[in-house]
């Protein structure tokens, strides 16, 4: 009687299987009938149970089905068997492949990927359906890796099990068991970082407005413990920076949002824990490192503005202004250095890496404008010291295996010092060696090059730019114009010529409209935006004009008394686009117009700017 060939290849794959379990001290106990179930495993440490206990179903092949790329093999599953793996089961299961030609073992945990599985299988006229199995996860290599995912799926069934047991019996059966109000927490706290987690994700998919709300019932929810609370004013901060960046909200909201949650923090810490405490000092004080520095870069943006100008008093007032605000970032950040220090006294707690990024975003600004000033020697003591927090960071996320504490440490690191190469690309690459994990590390990589070739010169897509309406509110900030006080006429000012910056949805409407620009007041003068004081708007088919402050009120007159009833009234083509190279052909164009114009009325154009 001849043994199948499948039997020996089965065989062969027991054997391979066994050899990587059986030394390691663990149990395998194979079952006779065929339940879909091949063996049982138990977990062994150092000749002692450690009660983590798995189920395997091997798959033995000489012909194993290797990608292109060789990043995964192919396994069939009968229809039956897949829904058993993904849906039936109460215990974890690992699938297991053997390639007994090349000596090769692979795992899978079907459960993790249940609901792709289920999908497919809900597809007609299947008999069965062909899983990918990375070759990532190669036994013996990944033996920690398959330990931690079996207490994933364990975590998993549990769930389960609570989920779609009626409350009574499950009441039942803890009762005399387990402390009732302890239980609760445990449940509330789990319920909260659920909740936390879909706010991060809704966020990530841009609905910011969702992600706050749902953030904020945990935030406000008595039950909720502190440490949930806190988390949850993170990720609203998280929300809403996003939001700002998107809707190119003023620069000085970014910093004004972490003061709130800063204050906020401090507020719900005061009575501790005490890592919960530091962090939220962090929080708070770098946030007023950020807003030192949004000023400073407002104040040399104003400088710069009016640097070949004749005002001398003014220049004087703002190098004075500038240099008093050195001081405080300078003191400040001594400040700062101070608890990053002390964050090494203070370990037990995640996230002290990135936190500690919180001082070298605002002082990665600071360093740039120091640069633009050709302060290089000052900018450089500043990126050595700004550099050393990185790597204590680095030295953290190391020690806890952190890879993404990691990924933010490389990432920051090149923003200490602008250049393709120095100390600081030398180490985000060395940072990058550091991670683990290769889905983190290949993301790290991807973007430190993309920072290196940028500052090479390369012009690359990325995150919106600064726009001219975001430059004119930092000047205007930093002058301490408040921009959120609608009682401010000040402020309304700005507001309108920063709006009018742009005048491109009142030109759309005719090839006849011209703008120039009118009389002009101190505001527009400090800020060097003429666009703050008043525009004349023109017809230069018929030689109308009408002036004001605010281009959308000139319009609705103009349009009244003109356009309304004209029949030349032409708009511009669908692919017509305002620029400042259009503008200046547009003031080429209509000089020979504007003569006339201030011949006839006697105003004329300040500097001649339009």
């Amino acid at each position: 009687m001849k043994r199948p060939q499948q039997q020996i290849v089965n065989d062969a794959g027991e054997r391979q299987m066994r050899s990587i379990f059986e030394p390691l001290g663990w149990a395998v106990r194979k079952f006779e009938k065929d339940n879909g179930i091949d063996f049982d495993i138990e977990v062994f440490d150092n000749f002692k149970s450690a009660g983590v206990f798995f189920k395997v179903q091997l798959k033995s092949s000489e012909g194993t089905r290797y990608s292109r790329s060789k990043e995964f093999i192919s396994q069939q599953l009968e229809i039956p068997n897949a829904e058993y793996l993904c849906r039936e089961v109460r215990l974890p299961v690992v699938l297991i492949h053997a390639d007994v030609k090349d000596q090769r073992t692979f795992w899978y945990a079907p459960l993790l990927m249940s609901h792709e599985l289920q999908e497919i299988i809900a597809r007609k006229n299947r008999n069965s359906i062909t899983l990918r199995m990375p070759t990532a996860n190669e036994l013996p290599l990944t033996i920690d890796k398959l330990v931690e995912t079996i207490t994933q799926v364990e975590q998993i069934l549990a769930s389960r099990l609570i989920i779609s047991t009626p409350v009574p019996t499950f009441v039942a059966s803890i009762d005399h068991y387990v402390d009732p109000d302890e239980l609760t927490r445990e449940f509330q706290d789990k319920g909260d970082f659920i909740k936390l987690i879909q706010a991060h994700r809704l966020s990530q998919t841009g609905d910011h407005s969702q992600a706050i709300d749902k953030a904020r019932r945990v935030f406000s929810n008595s039950e909720s413990s502190v440490l949930s609370k806190f988390n949850a004013l993170l990720t609203i901060e998280a929300a809403e920076l996003m939001a700002a960046m998107v809707n190119q909200d003023p620069q000085q909201n970014y910093y004004r949002i972490k003061l709130a949650t800063g204050r906020q923090l401090k507020q719900l810490t005061r009575k501790g824990p005490r890592l919960l405490k530091f962090h939220a000092i962090v929080i708070w004080e770098t946030a007023k490192l950020e807003r030192l520095a949004h000023r400073y870069h407002g104040l040399l943006l104003n400088w710069v503005a009016h640097k070949n100008k004749d005002n001398v008093i003014w220049k004087a007032q703002l190098v004075f202004e500038r240099t008093a605000v050195y001081r405080q970032i300078l003191a400040k950040y001594n400040q700062c250095i101070r608890l990053a220090n002390y964050a090494t006294r203070v370990r037990g707690g995640a996230d002290i890496p990135r936190l500690l990024m919180r001082i070298v975003d605002p002082i990665a600004r600071f360093i740039g404008n120091l640069e633009s000033e050709r302060l290089n020697e000052l900018a450089d003591q500043y990126s050595a010291s700004a550099l050393q927090i990185c790597k204590l960071a680095a030295a953290m996320a190391v020690a806890d295996k952190d890879d993404e504490g990691l990924f933010t440490v490389a990432t920051k690191a090149l923003m200490t010092k602008h250049a393709p190469k120095g100390d600081a690309v030398d180490f985000a690459r060395a940072t990058i060696d550091e991670i683990s994990d290769e889905g983190t590390k290949r993301k790290t990589q991807e973007l430190v090059d993309r920072v290196i070739r940028s500052y090479r010169g390369e012009k690359l897509q990325g995150p919106v730019k600064t726009t001219y309406r975001q430059i004119y509110e930092n000047m205007a900030t930093a002058l301490g114009v408040n921009l959120g006080n609608p009682n401010d006429p000040i402020s309304e000012l700005v507001q309108i010529g920063i709006a009018d910056l742009d005048p491109s949805r009142i030109l759309v409407n005719c090839e006849h409209i011209f703008v120039t620009i009118g009389a002009q007041g101190i505001v527009a003068d400090l800020l060097d935006m003429p666009t703050v004081g008043h525009k004349i708007l023109h017809c230069d088919l018929h030689e109308y004009a009408i002036q004001g402050l605010s281009l959308d009120g000139v319009y609705d007159n103009f349009k009244k008394k003109y356009c309304n009833s004209c029949p030349d009234c032409s708009p511009r083509p669908s692919s017509w686009q305002y620029s400042d190279e259009w503008q200046q052909k547009e003031n080429q164009r209509h000089v020979e117009y504007m003569k006339r114009f201030a011949e006839r009325t006697g105003i004329r154009e300040p500097d001649g700017k339009s």
